[in-house]
């Protein structure tokens, strides 16, 4: 939710959020009309094959999803709390996610900030998020675009 109000921070940096889910199209659809009604103007793709998180190195375990610690509690019901989602969850629940700033372009020189959920509840830094787009270069105007195939799903 943090990326939802800073929404137009970023449209000032020129930089899109784009989300990728772990479940099927029917799983995020209530998902993504229930963000739209707190403001969220960015794109959803989903991924139920995990492709995506396998790549970053995204935790997957009963362990990472059910922390047995205090401060992981509190962390998931905050968290719930200032969503207030009124969807439930869906996809791989095991699955932990993650926060790239990628681009401009697509090569391993266009990540500039990695963040991977250890646990659930837990979320990358939005100022560390926010000084890292600042950070990258505007794009040359000379330069090509690139673009990229995928066989997942858009919802939107």
């Amino acid at each position: 939710m943090d990326l939802i109000k800073v929404q137009d921070e970023l449209q000032a940096l020129h930089t899109d959020i784009v989300c990728i889910g772990n479940g099927t199209v029917e799983q995020a659809t209530p998902f993504l009309e229930e963000m739209k009604k707190h403001g969220y103007r960015g794109e959803l793709y989903v991924d139920p094959s995990l492709n995506v998180y396998r790549a970053v190195h995204a935790p997957r375990s009963v362990w990472s999803t059910f922390k047995p610690s205090l401060s992981h509690f509190f962390g998931m019901m905050k968290a719930r709390k200032q969503v207030n989602l009124k969807v439930t969850k869906a996809g791989d629940v095991l699955q932990q996610g993650a926060l790239l700033v990628i681009g401009p372009g697509l090569s391993p020189s266009s990540t500039h900030y990695i963040h991977i959920n250890r646990h659930s509840g837990e979320h990358a830094n939005i100022s560390d998020v926010l000084s890292a787009i600042r950070s990258i270069e505007p794009k040359q105007q000379n330069e090509p675009e690139q673009t990229v195939g995928t066989t997942n799903e858009i919802i939107a």
